[in-house]
C-alpha cells in the first residue's frame, strides 16, 4: 500500500469548489437563491426519516422571516482526475490489490478533503458573522 500511496502522490490532486447561497425551507423542500433574488436557482426535495424524530434536511434551515433568509454552503470535492481509469486498468491487468488500493485511497482522500473544507467553511462563516 505504501507503493500505491507513493505513486498516487505524484498524480492525485485534490480539488474542491464551494459557494454560499441564500436559503429558505418550505416543508421538505430546500430552495437556494442568488443574493436577493425572488425566484430560487434550485430546489431540492428531501425525504423525511421514516423513524425517530422524522427529521428532514430542510428542517435545519430557518424559514424566511421579514425578508431575511438563512444561508447554506454547498461544496464538492474530488481526489482528482484519472482515479477510475487507473483503477480499471489495474483491475483489467489482474492487479486487484492496486485497483482496490487506488479506489480506497481516493475515497479516503476525498473524505478528508471534505472534512477539512467543511471546517474551513465554518471558520470563514464564523469570522464573517463576528465582523457584522
Amino acid at each position: 500500500m505504501e507503493e500505491v500511496k507513493a505513486d498516487a502522490a505524484k498524480w492525485m490532486k485534490v480539488k474542491a469548489v464551494w459557494q454560499f447561497f441564500e436559503a429558505e425551507a418550505a416543508g421538505e423542500a430546500l430552495h437556494l437563491f442568488a443574493p436577493r433574488a425572488k425566484e430560487p436557482l434550485l430546489t431540492w426535495n428531501f425525504k423525511r426519516q421514516k423513524i425517530g424524530d422524522r427529521l428532514c434536511l430542510s428542517d435545519y434551515i430557518l424559514p424566511a422571516k421579514d425578508g431575511k433568509r438563512d444561508h447554506v454552503a454547498v461544496f464538492v470535492v474530488t481526489a482528482g482526475e484519472g482515479v477510475r481509469e487507473r483503477a480499471e486498468a489495474a483491475k483489467g491487468s489482474g492487479y486487484y490489490f492496486l485497483s482496490h488500493g487506488l479506489q480506497s485511497l481516493a475515497i479516503e482522500t476525498a473524505e478528508a478533503c471534505a472534512e477539512w473544507l467543511h471546517r474551513r467553511i465554518r471558520e470563514d462563516w464564523d469570522s464573517r458573522t463576528r465582523r457584522k
